[in-house]
């Protein structure tokens, strides 16, 4: 007789067309392969605190409606709100500006982990040390390498219509978010004062947009002040890219080994002179990909099915 299926309720904040936002539907959608596990999603939309607070007897009733196991909720008021049902056993996963915020809120988060979180994720040992919670487990997000693969650039660029005899600059995020601190890049292309030089922002793209911009790049450069385990730099490098970034987050630890991928400080002129040495290359390119089979989403899933199984008693 076949055994019963451990069932997982994934709860997070929503995009505002009913669906989960990309970084956390990314990882959602990778899971489908974990067949002794079946996953229900339930996606609050809204803002502030009345979000939750109406959302609670949902959470409730979709907890007892499919038998749910253990729900797995993203962010912290997201996690707050779910332990307070007191309907299932809950897995936390804390996002870099959880750890960043004002540190009432990190207490918070300490003192529900202790009491009624049963397990507690972190995207990399930084946020682990910041927030003092030894026990948590350490899970960056997976990238979904048959999808982020090397695509022939040329061929790319032409279909985005860039021109080719330009040197291409991916900026993997909206320029106006201040927290992705643009400006360094801008000052920095100002330094190198090269008019073949061309920047292009990640903004609006569907992810097949996305995938062409890095296809198309001649090399991602990320300037944010601050990060958790980002995407776009896995994603990158998984379609070999080269990648320049400021030292956030675990972009260090992702890049270790690559070559063609560099970390760089908030100077422009450190970034303005690794900027020049990419664009001197003669085929700009890394060997991220092999560095990245370690965050594959299978590999991901397989440990996140760990902790699901350990939480469940």
């Amino acid at each position: 007789m076949e055994s019963k299926k451990l069932r997982v309720l994934w709860v997070a904040r929503g995009n505002g067309n009913g669906a989960f936002k990309a970084v956390v539907k990314n990882q959602f959608d990778s899971l489908g392969e974990l067949k002794g596990i079946a996953f229900f999603s339930l996606v609050l939309e809204g803002n502030g605190v009345a979000l939750y607070l109406k959302n609670f007897s949902r959470i409730r009733t979709t907890v007892k409606r499919n038998e749910i196991d253990i729900i797995h909720a993203h962010y912290s008021f997201t996690a707050f709100i779910c332990a307070l049902t007191f309907s299932a056993p809950v897995v936390v996963s804390l996002m870099g500006s959880d750890v960043i915020a004002n540190k009432w809120r990190r207490r918070i988060i300490v003192l529900f982990s202790r009491l009624l979180w049963k397990k507690v994720i972190v995207k990399t040992e930084q946020m682990k040390i910041m927030i003092g919670l030894e026990e948590a487990e350490v899970l960056p997000n997976g990238v979904d390498m048959t999808f982020y693969t090397p695509l022939d650039s040329k061929m790319t660029k032409e279909k985005l219509g860039w021109l080719p005899q330009k040197f291409h600059i991916v900026f993997p995020s909206d320029s106006s978010r201040k927290e992705k601190n643009f400006q360094l890049l801008n000052h920095a292309v100002s330094i190198v004062n090269q008019p073949l030089l061309e920047v292009h922002e990640m903004k609006g793209l569907d992810k097949s947009q996305v995938r062409e911009y890095y296809a198309a790049a001649d090399v991602v450069v990320m300037t944010s002040l601050r990060e958790g385990s980002p995407n776009a730099i896995k994603e990158a490098l998984s379609m070999d890219k080269c990648v320049i970034s400021t030292n956030v987050g675990d972009v260090k630890d992702l890049i270790d080994g690559v070559e063609g991928a560099w970390v760089v400080s908030f100077d422009s002129t450190e970034l303005a002179a690794r900027i020049s040495s990419v664009i001197a290359l003669k085929d700009p390119k890394s060997n991220g990909r092999k560095a990245m089979e370690r965050l594959s989403s299978p590999r991901v899933a397989s440990r996140l099915e760990a902790i699901y199984l350990s939480s469940f008693d």
